[in-house]
């Protein structure tokens, strides 16, 4: 069994939570210490062997493809799916089926965390989850497991430490030709389903984790991600 080569960035949310910065900029695009958080993104997954980028994008996807273009700068071929709608992870996912590998890699598009994606692949040809162990599941929700297996999401909100869902996975295709047309979420309609019919491996990862999805994590990241990535570099130039 192979390392998947394809990788793709939900890259298409509206990103309210950090308020009127999105109005004109994707959250994707954010700046961090004068890059965008998709170049780290995408920088990190050509070090990892990945070769083949599919971005889903929707608001202000311009920005998007006017900078990555073919992806040629970043070392990996980059393709584009666009939501004409919002559709929610899941649709977006079902919207780049006819693009999608036999199995593949999904990164949510506003979260960095740094798994060893080649282990994640191999750990078993079931669809895998890299789960991350944190101090507090509150913001996130919790991921429970039974051995390897993952058996249920608790919603937001459950205090206490735990392990939450990492927004790095790695699925097979024939499980988004599952999902319905139109809206749907990965987080309530695919992953619970795949839990409970014990088809959903998860990966605790104790690696780099940061989300830029707040304002306070936005203003976090533009120290923790630039020292994050000398580290990588350093670490994979060995």
């Amino acid at each position: 069994m192979n390392q998947p080569k394809q990788a793709v960035v939900l890259a298409g949310g509206l990103g309210t939570r950090l308020g009127d910065k999105t109005t004109t900029l994707p959250k994707p695009m954010m700046d961090i210490a004068g890059r965008p958080f998709l170049d780290y993104l995408i920088r990190n997954l050509a070090r990892h062997g990945i070769t083949e980028v599919l971005l889903s994008v929707g608001h202000l996807h311009q920005k998007i493809s006017r900078y990555f273009g073919d992806g040629r700068s970043h070392d990996v071929h980059i393709h584009y799916a666009l939501e004409q709608e919002p559709l929610g992870t899941g649709g977006a996912l079902h919207n780049c089926l006819h693009l999608l590998a036999e199995r593949f890699f999904v990164l949510n598009g506003d979260t960095l965390f740094d798994v060893d994606f080649a282990a994640l692949a191999l750990a078993t040809q079931a669809n895998v989850i890299a789960l991350r162990p944190v101090a507090d599941t509150a913001r996130y929700g919790r991921v429970t497991l039974d051995g390897i297996w993952v058996t249920s999401f608790e919603e937001k909100g459950t205090q206490g430490p735990g392990a939450i869902n990492g927004g790095v996975l790695c699925l097979n295709r024939l499980e988004i030709a599952k999902l319905p047309e139109g809206k749907s979420s990965l987080e309530h309609t695919l992953l619970p389903r795949l839990a409970a019919e014990h088809a959903l491996s998860g990966c605790l990862n104790e690696t780099f984790f940061i989300d830029i999805g707040l304002p306070e994590s936005l203003l976090e990241a533009q120290t923790a991600i630039p020292q994050w990535e000398r580290k990588a570099v350093a670490i994979m130039e060995r």
